[in-house]
């Protein structure tokens, strides 16, 4: 004889309760993760930003004549590496960066602008890894001026 009362869920019911739960807790869990990527870009965003104001600062505070031998630029408005790079305060920045996530580079270079070599403009390009494994770089550009 059957019971018409039913006391339990069927088969069915359960395979479906938890396929809805499945996918409730991946969409969650998609965005946690998309959350925390931007998270992280923006910590190195900011993190760029800082080494390169200390950049700006450290190479400001040296004289022009001292700038001016690290710039081996050939000509005029065509950067070049800057020798030497005598920037502890912006090193140390960068080691900071790189010992949390790895993958920052700072690159420094050095132009004159004009043809008596008394304007150097100075780049620092911060690069590193953002969303999506795509490079991502921050620029700051200034000018150092002799006093001559």
């Amino acid at each position: 004889m059957k019971n018409s009362n039913r006391a339990g869920l069927s088969l069915i019911e359960i395979i479906l309760a938890t396929l809805i739960l499945g996918v409730a807790i991946l969409g969650i869990y998609r965005a946690l993760s998309a959350s925390t990527e931007i998270e992280i870009e923006t910590t190195k965003i900011a993190m760029s930003k800082e080494i390169l104001a200390a950049l700006r600062q450290e190479v400001l505070s040296h004289t022009f004549e001292d700038i001016h031998a690290q710039i081996t630029s050939p000509s005029k408005d065509v950067y070049a590496d800057l020798i030497g790079e005598p920037y502890p305060e912006t090193l140390a920045k960068i080691l900071v960066a790189q010992k949390k996530y790895k993958d920052f580079k700072l690159v420094v270079k050095g132009c004159f602008t004009n043809d008596k070599k008394t304007i150097a403009k100075i780049e620092g390009t911060a690069s590193f890894t953002g969303r999506g494994n795509k490079e991502r770089k921050e620029v700051i550009t200034f000018l150092q001026v002799s006093e001559k």
